[in-house]
């Protein structure tokens, strides 16, 4: 009785873990999306592009290219440490 008990203990200590560790990984994604995108908007500002103008949209597009590859640079060379 007192293992079944330990056991159901274990069971609901890894559940509260894995939803408490989703919900921490998804909040804290969308604030560095939010950082983001806020200093994509200051740097694009910054060369003087105005916001809802071609020019802004393609420095906001450019930046979000050059983030994404060298995410994908980073996880490559992680794939190769393992």
């Amino acid at each position: 009785m007192i293992f079944a008990l330990f056991v159901a203990s274990i069971v609901v200590l890894f559940a509260v873990a894995y939803v408490y560790g989703r919900d921490a990984r998804l909040s804290a994604e969308r604030a560095e999306a939010i950082i983001v995108e806020r200093e994509n908007g200051a740097l694009c500002s910054s060369l003087g592009l105005a916001p809802q103008t071609e020019a802004y949209t393609r420095c906001i597009s450019g930046l979000t290219d050059i983030r994404r590859r060298q995410d994908e640079r980073r996880n490559e060379d992680a794939m190769g440490i393992l």
